[in-house]
């Protein structure tokens, strides 16, 4: 917000909108992640539930910035 503040025009640009809607992602999967990662006690459940967490997170970043790398880039990805 204080980017904007200072240069109103930093909303149209492809790299702004891409880190606001991955952070915004990231922090409404935070919740789900961080339950999942409480009830992790055994040690290769804590692994397997680490290894969950980063997929998790990685997954929530490309799911939620796809539509805009297929509008401004107008191509998807096959790999991340």
């Amino acid at each position: 917000l204080g980017m904007l503040c200072v240069n109103p025009s930093y909303v149209i640009q492809p790299g702004f909108q891409l880190s606001f809607v991955a952070t915004a992602a990231l922090i409404a999967w935070f919740e789900s992640i961080h339950r999942m990662a409480q009830g992790a006690l055994h040690p290769i459940r804590r692994v397997v539930t680490y290894l969950a967490g980063i997929i998790m997170t990685s997954l929530a970043a490309e799911i939620a910035t796809l539509a805009l790398i297929v509008y401004h880039f107008n191509s998807v990805s096959l790999y991340g």
